[in-house]
């Protein structure tokens, strides 16, 4: 209730696009939260796994089990978004998640281009440019190392 209520009142006071743009801008910052947190913990949780282990080479199978887990994930993900976006073209939620799953993967140039498509379709929304703009940085480092 208190969504609603927070809500109305951003609209009466900033106006109804700067309202819609603030919101958007929250549930992008809250997406980009989660899934960094969700990454740290994963992260912090597999490191702490390995760190109590005794044996090391159960450790090790259990490791790239759960990298192949991991990865098999982060492959149906990608595929569900690019099925949304197949019949969806501009589904904001979907580019958004195809985005964050490549970063996840480590597949910066593959990135580029549903991240270009938001910045397209939502120019008002500066993380999304600044956020290309690192990405863009980023690949371009890789490639003269």
């Amino acid at each position: 209730m208190g969504t609603v209520e927070n809500s109305d009142s951003l609209r009466k006071h900033y106006g109804e696009a700067i309202a819609r743009r603030m919101e958007r801008r929250k549930k992008l910052q809250k997406v980009i939260m989660f899934i960094s947190t969700a990454a740290f913990l994963g992260m912090m949780s597999s490191g702490l796994g390995a760190m109590f282990r005794s044996n090391s080479q159960s450790s090790e199978v259990n490791q790239a089990e759960e990298v192949a887990t991991i990865v098999s994930q982060l492959e149906r993900q990608e595929q569900g978004y690019q099925s949304v976006l197949q019949r969806e073209p501009e589904n904001q939620t979907a580019l958004e998640g195809l985005v964050m799953v490549r970063l996840q993967q480590n597949k910066l140039e593959e990135a580029i281009a549903p991240l270009e498509k938001l910045v397209s379709l939502y120019p008002d929304i500066e993380d999304y440019q600044n956020l290309l703009k690192q990405l863009k940085a980023d690949t371009q480092t890789a490639v003269e190392d």
